[in-house]
Protein backbone atom coordinates (compact mmCIF):
# COMPACT_ATOMS: atom_id res chain seq x y z
CA UNK A 1 0.00 0.00 0.00
CA UNK A 2 1.17 3.70 -0.65
CA UNK A 3 1.94 5.48 2.26
CA UNK A 4 1.63 8.86 -0.08
CA UNK A 5 -1.44 8.81 -1.74
CA UNK A 6 -0.70 12.05 -3.25
CA UNK A 7 2.76 11.19 -5.04
CA UNK A 8 2.91 11.42 -8.36
CA UNK A 9 0.23 13.38 -9.68
CA UNK A 10 0.06 17.17 -10.38
CA UNK A 11 -0.84 20.08 -8.92
CA UNK A 12 -4.21 20.47 -10.17
CA UNK A 13 -4.96 16.85 -9.15
CA UNK A 14 -3.69 17.17 -5.89
CA UNK A 15 -5.74 20.39 -5.84
CA UNK A 16 -3.02 23.02 -5.19
CA UNK A 17 -2.53 26.16 -7.35
CA UNK A 18 0.24 28.17 -8.43
CA UNK A 19 -0.94 31.25 -7.50
CA UNK A 20 -0.37 32.56 -3.94
CA UNK A 21 -3.10 33.43 -1.75
CA UNK A 22 -2.88 36.82 -3.04
CA UNK A 23 -3.79 35.87 -6.26
CA UNK A 24 -0.49 36.52 -7.92
CA UNK A 25 1.76 34.12 -9.64
CA UNK A 26 4.83 35.37 -8.60
CA UNK A 27 5.99 36.02 -12.16
CA UNK A 28 7.50 39.30 -12.70
CA UNK A 29 6.62 41.94 -15.66
CA UNK A 30 9.42 43.35 -17.98
CA UNK A 31 9.26 47.07 -17.79
CA UNK A 32 9.56 49.12 -20.62
CA UNK A 33 9.73 46.07 -23.36
CA UNK A 34 8.30 46.44 -26.25
CA UNK A 35 8.27 48.56 -29.16
CA UNK A 36 5.45 51.24 -27.94
CA UNK A 37 8.16 52.29 -25.53
CA UNK A 38 10.62 53.04 -28.17
CA UNK A 39 9.64 56.51 -30.32
CA UNK A 40 12.86 56.25 -32.36
CA UNK A 41 12.08 53.19 -33.72
CA UNK A 42 7.93 54.00 -34.24
CA UNK A 43 7.30 53.82 -37.91
CA UNK A 44 10.12 51.81 -39.16
CA UNK A 45 9.38 47.93 -39.76
CA UNK A 46 11.83 45.87 -38.70
CA UNK A 47 11.56 41.87 -38.58
CA UNK A 48 10.74 39.33 -36.26
CA UNK A 49 13.76 38.81 -34.37
CA UNK A 50 13.50 41.40 -31.65
CA UNK A 51 12.14 44.70 -32.23
CA UNK A 52 12.35 45.37 -28.58
CA UNK A 53 15.81 43.78 -28.85
CA UNK A 54 17.08 46.85 -31.26
CA UNK A 55 16.08 44.56 -34.35
CA UNK A 56 17.40 45.81 -37.84
CA UNK A 57 15.08 47.75 -40.15
CA UNK A 58 13.90 45.49 -42.87
CA UNK A 59 14.73 47.81 -45.49
CA UNK A 60 18.13 46.72 -44.71
CA UNK A 61 17.42 43.04 -44.13
CA UNK A 62 16.04 42.99 -48.17
CA UNK A 63 19.03 44.64 -49.84
CA UNK A 64 21.20 42.08 -47.86
CA UNK A 65 19.20 39.15 -49.06
CA UNK A 66 19.30 40.86 -52.68
CA UNK A 67 23.20 41.05 -52.67
CA UNK A 68 23.22 37.55 -51.69
CA UNK A 69 20.93 36.81 -54.34
CA UNK A 70 22.57 38.15 -57.11
CA UNK A 71 25.83 36.91 -56.06
CA UNK A 72 24.95 33.24 -55.89
CA UNK A 73 22.64 33.35 -58.88
CA UNK A 74 26.33 34.37 -60.57
CA UNK A 75 28.19 31.32 -59.37
CA UNK A 76 24.59 29.56 -61.11
CA UNK A 77 23.36 27.74 -57.22
CA UNK A 78 20.14 27.00 -56.47
CA UNK A 79 18.95 28.04 -53.28
CA UNK A 80 19.16 24.05 -51.48
CA UNK A 81 22.65 23.93 -53.03
CA UNK A 82 24.25 27.21 -51.72
CA UNK A 83 22.40 26.22 -48.10
CA UNK A 84 24.04 23.29 -47.49
CA UNK A 85 26.91 24.44 -48.67
CA UNK A 86 26.76 26.96 -45.91
CA UNK A 87 25.56 24.38 -43.48
CA UNK A 88 22.37 26.22 -43.20
CA UNK A 89 18.46 24.80 -43.92
CA UNK A 90 17.38 25.76 -47.15
CA UNK A 91 14.44 27.52 -45.03
CA UNK A 92 16.91 29.52 -43.10
CA UNK A 93 18.60 30.65 -45.98
CA UNK A 94 15.28 31.11 -48.17
CA UNK A 95 14.17 33.60 -45.17
CA UNK A 96 17.32 34.97 -45.25
CA UNK A 97 17.16 36.08 -49.09
CA UNK A 98 13.74 37.77 -48.34
CA UNK A 99 15.17 39.54 -45.90
CA UNK A 100 12.83 38.18 -42.57
CA UNK A 101 15.43 36.83 -40.56
CA UNK A 102 18.23 38.69 -38.94
CA UNK A 103 21.44 37.26 -39.88
CA UNK A 104 24.04 36.27 -37.47
CA UNK A 105 27.49 37.05 -38.01
CA UNK A 106 29.21 33.66 -37.93
CA UNK A 107 26.46 32.58 -40.88
CA UNK A 108 27.46 35.85 -42.46
CA UNK A 109 31.14 34.91 -42.51
CA UNK A 110 30.05 31.59 -44.16
CA UNK A 111 27.83 33.16 -46.87
CA UNK A 112 30.81 35.63 -47.80
CA UNK A 113 33.21 32.89 -48.26
CA UNK A 114 30.75 30.58 -50.00
CA UNK A 115 30.32 33.73 -52.51
CA UNK A 116 33.71 34.66 -52.80
CA UNK A 117 33.64 37.85 -51.62
CA UNK A 118 33.84 39.33 -48.15
CA UNK A 119 31.17 40.32 -44.95
CA UNK A 120 32.45 44.27 -46.01
CA UNK A 121 31.66 44.05 -49.58
CA UNK A 122 28.03 42.99 -48.53
CA UNK A 123 27.70 45.55 -46.39
CA UNK A 124 28.94 48.23 -48.17
CA UNK A 125 26.55 50.94 -47.81
CA UNK A 126 24.13 49.33 -46.41
CA UNK A 127 24.74 51.07 -42.63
Amino acid sequence: MNNFPLAGRTRRQRGQSRRKTDGSTGRKKLAGSGRRNRPDLAGVPTTRMGSARGGVPRAIQIELGNRIRKRREKKRLTRTQFAQACHLSPGHFGAIERGNLNVKLTNLVHLARRLDTTVTQLLKGLL
